[in-house]
């Protein structure tokens, strides 16, 4: 009986760790987080895998303690490559912060468990608040019809932004280097409708973000 036991539990610690990959799993750097990245609702985390193990079509999962589903991924890679590659998850349940929970590393098409790791978020990612962002991005006129300006608050000269719009369904519709202040954005190919304007640096961080409202045009 002790054997068929013992038996049993080396077969449930195989099975544990081929899931976790556990070596493997030890390659993979992972630095958080970037909020609403691409578009509304949106986690972004930054991996980067500079061993040679591939982990194929992959996709992260983030849980919080009692295992429901905070946010997950849409499979958009082959592999994990040396990075830092961008993993945007779509939040599908409210997101408190600060956050501690765990991130779910799947394969295959979310076919195999490879990784899980405890996972953390504090109450500000990226050194500035969601809140702060937007305080520290101006956007007027705000409603508008033709062009706005987009003045961010410290901005200084070779900073390497760029400004990226996106429509409310979270598509980039427009990208432009935010190279000084305050930048004047035509407005004449987008539709009437609620859109946000996000200014990052070259490692994606948050330095500002704003909604603004484009309004019809008037025919006559």
């Amino acid at each position: 009986m002790k054997k068929q036991i013992l038996f049993a539990a080396l077969i449930f610690l195989s099975l544990f760790a081929n899931a976790q990959n556990l070596p493997q799993c030890d390659s993979l750097v992972i630095n958080c987080c970037t909020f609403d990245s691409l578009g509304p609702n949106t986690l972004t985390i930054y991996v980067s895998n500079p061993s040679t193990v591939l982990f194929d079509y992959p996709g992260f999962v983030l849980f919080d303690a009692a295992m429901d589903t905070i946010a997950k991924e849409t499979v958009n890679y082959f592999g994990i490559s040396a990075g830092p590659q961008p993993h945007t998850m779509n939040i599908v349940s409210t997101l408190i912060l600060p956050f501690n929970g765990f991130l779910n590393l799947y394969t295959q098409f979310y076919n195999t468990l490879a990784c899980s790791f405890p996972f953390s978020i504090p109450d500000t990612t990226n050194g500035i608040s969601e809140a702060a962002a937007t305080r520290a991005l101006k956007v007027f006129p705000n409603p508008s019809v033709n062009e706005v300006a987009v003045e961010l608050n410290g901005f200084s000269a070779g900073s390497n932004l760029s400004l990226v719009i996106y429509n409310a369904l979270g598509k980039e519709i427009f990208r432009t280097a935010y190279d000084h202040s305050p930048l004047k954005i035509s407005l004449q190919e987008m539709n009437a409708g609620i859109y946000f304007i996000r200014i990052t640096d070259a490692e994606n961080k948050l330095h500002g973000s704003q909604k603004i409202m484009v309004l019809g045009k008037e025919k006559f």
